[in-house]
């Protein structure tokens, strides 16, 4: 069994994670389900895309208190993760009410 196949916890003080990393994980994690980033704040919309693309059968997701993020990181999550049923954003970065709204009708929450 694939050592990421549920779920990967980062602490950004014991695992300093950058944008590489999260396109690592994207390419070779596709059975990721539960993924979290919480305080990360060496990642961008770019990471977050790279897991939503290679991540498809995430359900749930934790980017509270990520300050590099917006409008895009949801955007990507909206398209690339129909499953998602969990999405924490307390103080992520300059993510809209707007986007959320979206996020939300798409059925995740």
């Amino acid at each position: 069994r694939h050592a990421c196949a549920s779920g990967f916890s980062a602490e950004p003080e014991a695992c300093p994670l950058s944008d590489q990393a999260l396109f690592a994980i994207g390419a070779g994690c596709r059975g990721l389900r539960r993924l979290v980033l919480r305080s990360v704040d060496t990642i961008s919309d770019a990471g977050v895309a790279a897991i939503a693309a290679g991540c498809p059968l995430l359900t749930e997701l934790d980017l509270s208190r990520v300050k590099s993020l917006s409008d895009a990181a949801l955007a990507a999550l909206a398209r690339s993760c129909p499953d998602l049923r969990t999405l924490s954003l307390n103080a992520a970065g300059s993510v809209t009410r707007e986007e959320e709204r979206k996020e939300a009708g798409s059925g995740s929450e």
